[in-house]
């Protein structure tokens, strides 16, 4: 199938699927701002739009991998906390969060 071929499906399919075309609209810009955007910019996103911190882009990478990816400590501490509870935030980022050294 084509590349226009499979874009014309997938368009049919988000149009049919409002929900669908919503939430994707909506983690594709949770996947930009993680990338490029503001820390208040992502938390926006996931507390008041309910952007998915679980979702999964076409190379199955999550908004949690982006920020490790890309060093947005601030970023991946928002995303972490959305996921995983407040409660448990500082047991569980020493352990993911990377070393940083101290000047």
């Amino acid at each position: 199938m084509s590349v226009k071929k499979q874009i014309s499906s997938l368009s049919a399919f988000t149009k049919a699927n409002k929900k669908a075309s919503i939430l994707s609209e909506l983690n594709l810009r949770l996947f930009v701002a993680v990338t490029l955007g503001t820390k208040e910019e992502v938390s926006k996103l996931v507390l008041e739009e309910g952007a998915d911190v679980h979702a999964l882009n076409f190379n199955q990478v999550s908004p949690v991998d982006l920020a490790k990816a890309f060093g947005r400590q601030d970023v991946l501490e928002i995303l972490l906390s959305a996921s995983a509870g407040t409660q448990n935030l500082p047991k569980i980022l020493p352990k993911i969060l990377p070393k940083t050294k101290k000047n």
